[in-house]
């Protein structure tokens, strides 16, 4: 007899540590764009990168004055994106995502925030090199001086 009601008493035990509800489960997700948004997004995008310096300021302007987080995020965090506006781009990421996992059409701002993420610290990294490359410029410069110096030393002594 236990066996015929030992699988009903699991069902019952798994289901019973379920914390959601079946029609919370049913809920739909909640994006923070839905297709046809994503579709517009990525127009504005092309028609950013193909425009001159005077139409980007335009158009960030137009996302500014229209509090579009989705577009200013994207605006600013392109390859050519000061480390500040890749800043500022994290931040309009942040706003602009939804707080789920499951969005498919956030999924293109998740990608684009991780490429901007990663070209902030490409810049970094690069300021970095700069600096170093900087300070081994000038030991080269003090060596070769003190060597200068020692090499007519040398001769004055001969």
């Amino acid at each position: 007899m236990l066996n015929k009601h030992l699988p009903v008493l699991l069902t019952l035990v798994l289901l019973g540590g379920c914390q959601q509800t079946l029609p919370e489960m049913l809920k739909p997700i909640e994006c923070s764009l839905d297709d046809q948004a994503l579709h517009d997004l990525v127009a504005l995008e092309q028609q950013y990168l193909t425009t001159d310096s005077s139409g980007r300021q335009k158009l960030r302007l137009q996302a500014r004055q229209g509090n579009n987080d989705h577009a200013l995020a994207l605006m600013l965090s392109l390859p050519e994106a000061s480390t500040a506006q890749l800043e500022q781009a994290e931040l309009h990421y942040r706003r602009a995502l939804a707080d789920t996992d499951s969005c498919n059409t956030d999924d293109y701002l998740l990608l684009r925030r991780q490429f901007g993420r990663k070209l902030a610290d490409l810049q970094r990294r690069q300021m970095e090199l700069q600096q170093e490359n900087q300070q081994l410029q000038e030991q080269i410069k003090a060596l070769t001086e003190i060597e200068q110096d020692l090499s007519r030393e040398r001769e004055l002594n001969r």
